[in-house]
């Protein structure tokens, strides 16, 4: 975000998630703020947070240095009992697993990893800075994602054991409770497999549904589209006003197609969208996000049209999905409507007028008012 040309870019959205991180002083922080601000105004703006993994790498001279040295000299690292050593889901991020349980020692303060973390991460990158309206916190799991000895009683648990489950989302539950306390007024987006659980339910005010599409692991890719937007449907329900869930598709190029397929399908509902490039941080701009498409014109959908498309109507225009993995399918919108002019892609975004429409297997349309 620091070149002006990508504050430029996060600025044309109305909802953007920004990485600063705890090196940068709040002065530089807060001068992006401003910046993205002065050119949207009314852009929401938030910035990540994680609680459930953390580098061990850091230097004297780090920032988060004593961060580090807490987490080990209070035991707050997830290990592995037979080694001793800490234990990772991964190896891309170069992070280790923490336990956030209270089974953990407090520290002489009477604080735990989770009330550490919110104070470091509000000293560092959250307070005082004006302009923020959103705190998105990743990876918030229902379950630890690696065995290790959570209940720190000498042997691993399994990341099924259901009474490590129910601590292990207390100590995000209670991250959650730590940040709002010290942050008043900003809201919680998260990033979770499920908000179902009493912990999680109705306690944030967003949800971030990554690459619900697009991936070999995506819900739509593994699951289906119905059960993808039956998931959406319930993080809409189990957050709290005003239900900022973000739908989002992944992809290996801009592709229009795709990107078109994930925008319809998040139109469907009440939701944010965000299409993301593989291993990128900027976001891809498509001719779908200058629609002049208006608000919703009626609740969403609850089944699919006859003709097996899904169907929307918003006030100056209409959103398509057409979900089947096999079959091409027709509609019949009626008089009134034409496609959108574009140049990304002009053989779809043409401009012309049109009422038979048809939509290829797992493929979306955004369509305007003449």
């Amino acid at each position: 975000m620091s070149r002006p040309s990508e504050q430029a870019l996060a600025a044309k959205f109305k909802l953007t998630l920004v990485g600063f991180y705890a090196g940068m002083t709040k002065s530089r922080i807060q001068g992006y703020v401003n910046n993205i601000r002065a050119l949207n105004p009314s852009i929401k703006l938030g910035t990540y947070v994680i609680l459930n993994e953390y580098r061990d790498n850091a230097a004297p001279t780090d920032t988060d240095y004593p961060l580090v040295q807490a987490l080990t000299h209070n035991g707050w690292w997830a290990r592995d009992t037979a080694t001793g050593n800490k234990v990772q889901w991964t190896s891309a991020y170069a992070s280790w697993a923490t336990n956030p349980t209270a089974y953990t020692r407090a520290d002489a303060s009477g604080r735990r990893w989770p009330q550490v973390k919110a104070k470091f991460d509000t000293d560092h990158i959250l307070g005082g800075v004006t302009g923020l309206d959103y705190i998105y916190i990743d990876q918030v799991n229902n379950t630890p994602w690696v065995a290790g000895d959570y209940m720190m009683n000498g042997s691993n648990q399994a990341v099924n054991d259901a009474t490590v489950g129910t601590a292990y989302r207390k100590g995000m539950a209670s991250y959650f409770n730590s940040l709002r306390g010290l942050n008043p007024g900003k809201k919680l987006i998260v990033n979770a497999g499920s908000l179902a659980s009493p912990e999680f339910n109705k306690q944030v005010e967003g949800g971030f549904m990554e690459c619900q599409i697009g991936k070999t692991w995506s819900m739509e890719t593994w699951a289906g589209w119905d059960k993808a937007m039956e998931r959406y449907r319930q993080e809409m329900a189990q957050t709290k006003a005003p239900h900022d869930v973000i739908f989002q598709t992944c992809g290996a190029t801009a592709d229009p197609k795709l990107a078109r397929y994930g925008l319809a399908s998040a139109m469907l509902e009440d939701g944010y969208f965000a299409y993301t490039l593989h291993n990128q941080l900027a976001p891809a701009w498509f001719d779908e996000y200058d629609a002049r498409i208006g608000t919703a014109a009626e609740a969403p959908p609850t089944a699919a049209t006859a003709s097996g498309i899904w169907m929307r109507h918003y006030t100056n225009g209409i959103v398509l999905v057409n979900p089947s993995k096999t079959k091409v399918a027709t509609i019949d919108i009626g008089a009134g409507y034409k496609h959108l002019t574009g140049t990304q892609d002009p053989a779809v975004n043409n401009g012309r007028a049109e009422r038979m429409i048809t939509l290829q297997p797992r493929s979306g349309m955004i369509m305007v008012k003449q």
